[in-house]
């Protein structure tokens, strides 16, 4: 009977000490793959992070690139602006020249006339 008893506790001690163990195993293996789990996690933000700032230095470029154009159009426009006032100032110059030109030619022929008039009477 003690022998009995005896083997009884031996064997509830080995039975508490498997159990303790696959619990301390158990416990391992958990932290283990929550581990696993964190680093893949995080390993997968990382990735998310790169994509979003490539995303954002792309659009970056992109918006660089379309100011630079925006830039360079305005300034071809002023250019052609300035080009067209030049040619409007130029023509409008010549214009007033050539009107100046025939007003004078008026006069004169206007003078000569009166010139003419008065030697007739």
């Amino acid at each position: 009977m003690q022998a009995e008893r005896e083997e009884r506790e031996s064997k509830k001690e080995r039975i508490q000490a498997e159990r303790e163990k696959l619990e301390l195993n158990a416990s391992i293996e958990k932290e283990r793959f929550q581990r696993e789990q964190e680093a893949e996690r995080e390993k997968e933000r990382e990735k998310l992070e790169l994509g979003v700032r490539m995303e954002k230095e792309r659009i970056q470029e992109e918006r660089d690139q379309l100011e630079l154009s925006a830039r360079i159009e305005k300034e071809r426009i002023q250019e052609e602006r300035e080009k067209l006032e030049l040619s409007v100032r130029i023509e409008k110059e010549r214009f007033q020249r050539e009107q100046e030109a025939e007003r004078e030619k008026l006069e004169v022929s206007a003078r000569i006339e009166r010139k003419k008039i008065v030697r007739k009477d």
